[in-house]
């Protein structure tokens, strides 16, 4: 519909390549484990991930989540 290619034809992978998001936070997810490089709090300053109110985790979890939920995203 946009002129994408599939995920099964195209020749990126996406390996190397690292995605910043500025949103509400993440939470320390088991789906997210090892995936998230870095976390900064630039409003309270609190240390260690946490989501005031589950957008972030959302967001990130969008690029960042286990391959199984990929597909089941994609109605595989």
């Amino acid at each position: 519909m946009i002129g994408c290619d599939s995920p099964e034809t195209s020749p990126y992978t996406g390996k190397g390549v690292y995605v910043g998001v500025l949103d509400s936070g993440v939470a320390n997810h088991p789906d997210l484990k090892g995936r998230i490089a870095a976390f900064k709090d630039f409003t309270s300053g609190k240390r260690g991930y946490y989501d005031d109110n589950g957008h972030g985790t959302h967001v990130r979890s969008l690029k960042n989540c286990k391959r199984t939920y990929m597909k089941m995203i994609r109605g595989e």
